[in-house]
């Protein structure tokens, strides 16, 4: 027994057409830079696990000791809280900010 369809149903007719809405540009930006910036952080950790595996000495592990890693993740942590509008993040900002200058890194 072959099946044969007698009746053709357009599923397209019963979609709602809805507009695409507009990409946000701003949040798309904010969220690239902390990939990049988590991206970063990541490698350094991978490396320092590598070293470590190594026998590399705990002060030897390259970001992870110095500090390059812990700056990155701040400023990643700096980059997300664009996207917060709440008043009490203003005090962890200024801190965040503070932190990063006495460190050299306000600028990225």
């Amino acid at each position: 027994m072959t099946f044969k369809p007698s009746v053709i149903i357009n599923l397209d007719f019963y979609r709602t057409n809805r507009p695409a809405r507009p990409a946000n540009g701003f949040a798309l930006e904010v969220l690239h830079e902390a990939e990049r910036l988590v991206d970063m952080a990541s490698d350094d950790v991978q490396a320092g696990i590598c070293n470590a595996a190594a026998g590399i000495a705990t002060d030897r592990l390259g970001g992870v000791a110095d500090g390059r890693t812990l700056s990155i993740t701040v400023r990643a942590a700096l980059e997300l809280m664009n996207l917060r509008q709440h008043p009490a993040d203003a005090t962890l900002r200024a801190a965040i900010e503070e932190w990063l200058y006495q460190r050299g890194n306000g600028n990225g």
